[in-house]
């Protein structure tokens, strides 16, 4: 079986991105072929058409092969390029989501608009199918979108953020954040749009769902940038208990939980970047 992820859609650009543009967001095409199912599957779309037009135009990835799209959660980071991959597609495709993907979100600071830049009926008229679902979906077995994350321990905290709920605008705790796990012969990886849940709570879920307890790879942002040292520090711990090949934190991890990843777990950090690819066997 073979695993091959290319991102079209982070925050950074190397001198391998072959001209592809960084903006604050995360999207990457997964191929997956075991020796009895071929899938092809979008994770999250990045952050806006301009972006995710001028990458798959520079990459000159196929989509024609797609299965199916899974969006991580509802914020525009991973939504916004979401049109421009329905259409490049160019067929009926299931665009699977939460049940709150589509609501109306924004940052507590300042009010900004966070949420999805567009309707359900949009993506709708371009060719997708939105599928809502709550629960874990299941391909052959060997590749799963997850269900919703249980926030287990006490230092995985969602703040910063308002959704609009039955006319009120409450804390939103992004219960709509997944993550995607597939069974590479035992040996699991797990990919996080921004892991909202928490990075361990989400390794914690998988180890539990799916009976997980040996990863190939744990990739995807952690959303850590702005994290308090406390937080990093038992991250780093939580994760030393975890037998894992590797580790590539990309998107929202930080600078900071980088390094610290770098000092503690030495070549198993594998660092990308947009246009880049990651092949695992």
């Amino acid at each position: 079986m073979a695993f091959r992820m290319t991102v079209f859609s982070d925050n950074y650009v190397s001198l391998r991105s072959r001209g592809c543009w960084a903006q604050h967001g995360f999207g990457a095409l997964l191929e997956f072929r075991f020796e009895d199912l071929s899938l092809n599957v979008v994770f999250d779309c990045g952050p806006s058409m301009d972006v995710v037009k001028h990458n798959l135009d520079v990459l000159k990835l196929d989509f024609s092969g797609v299965n199916a799209i899974f969006l991580s959660h509802g914020h525009y980071d991973h939504t916004g390029g979401l049109i421009e991959v329905v259409k490049r597609i160019g067929r009926r495709i299931p665009v699977l989501v939460h049940p709150k993907t589509f609501s109306n979100r924004f940052a507590k600071r300042d009010l900004r608009v966070v949420g999805v830049p567009f309707k359900p009926s949009d993506v709708e008229s371009a060719g997708g199918i939105v599928v809502p679902c709550r629960n874990p979906v299941d391909f052959a077995g060997k590749v799963f979108l997850s269900g919703e994350i249980d926030r287990v321990n006490d230092f995985e905290k969602v703040e910063g953020y308002f959704i609009e709920e039955d006319g009120r605008l409450v804390d939103d705790n992004i219960i709509d954040d997944r993550a995607l796990i597939a069974n590479l012969n035992g040996e699991f990886i797990v990919l996080t749009g921004c892991a909202h849940s928490g990075l361990i709570n989400t390794l914690h879920y998988a180890m539990k769902e799916f009976n997980a307890k040996k990863f190939k790879a744990i990739i995807g942002g952690f959303h850590l940038e702005s994290a308090p040292d406390e937080r990093i520090s038992r991250t780093i711990s939580e994760l030393k208990k975890i037998d894992f090949q590797y580790i590539v934190p990309m998107h929202c991890t930080g600078i900071k939980m980088i390094a610290a990843l770098i000092n503690n777990f030495g070549e198993k950090v594998k660092i990308l970047s947009v246009g880049e690819s990651l092949e695992l066997k």
